[in-house]
């Protein structure tokens, strides 16, 4: 049989369950639940993570989640970056990894863990996605408006401005504002 491929990440075989998003996508899943939490542990974050999401709804008052964690950014190919952290309890996410794979023209948002998530957004585009929790899976279409994206190895910034459709009526207006920044050392005296 022709060799497993590795996983770029963890330099492992890739196994287990795929999912069928895209080859490169596959490998940020790879032997996810029985050993993908306890590798990603060992790996050292290398950033701080500054994220402000806001979420506009119709007859509703906005409302703006702020977090501040850290992460890792990697480079991914010869214009990629790939943006890693893990939720917690603060975000109603503990448990799950969030991965953005950053591309020149298009960003992926990658959640895996207690809910399983794939969002494209590439400007002026529509995608339909799957979103999975632990109470059942919604298919939500996304358009993206606005996206920019400015990274390099010691950090930068991604703005995403998009609309969530549910059964093809738009649900929501949200913006992403993440800003990346190295994780310096602390001081001693």
């Amino acid at each position: 049989p022709p060799p497993k491929p590795l996983c770029r990440f963890f330099d492992q075989p890739i196994e287990g369950r795929l999912f069928t998003f895209s080859k490169d996508l596959c490998i940020i899943i790879c032997n996810l639940q029985s050993r993908g939490f306890e590798v990603l542990r060992r790996m050292e974050n290398n950033v701080i993570i500054s994220i402000k999401g806001k979420q506009s709804y119709e007859d509703m008052e906005d409302e703006t989640i702020e977090l501040v964690t850290e992460g890792r950014l990697d480079p991914d190919g010869t214009e990629g970056y790939t943006l890693s952290y893990q939720e917690s309890e603060l975000t109603g996410l503990e448990g799950t990894l969030t991965t953005f794979q950053i591309e020149p023209e298009r960003i992926t948002l990658l959640r895996i863990g207690e809910v399983n998530s794939q969002m494209v957004f590439e400007q002026g585009r529509r995608h339909l996605s799957l979103y999975d929790t632990p109470y059942g899976s919604l298919s939500v279409g996304v358009s993206t408006r606005k996206m920019h994206a400015e990274l390099g190895l010691s950090g930068g910034s991604i703005e995403i401005d998009y609309a969530i459709e549910i059964d093809h009526a738009v649900a929501g207006q949200n913006l992403f504002q993440i800003n990346v920044r190295e994780k310096r050392p602390i001081l001693q005296q």
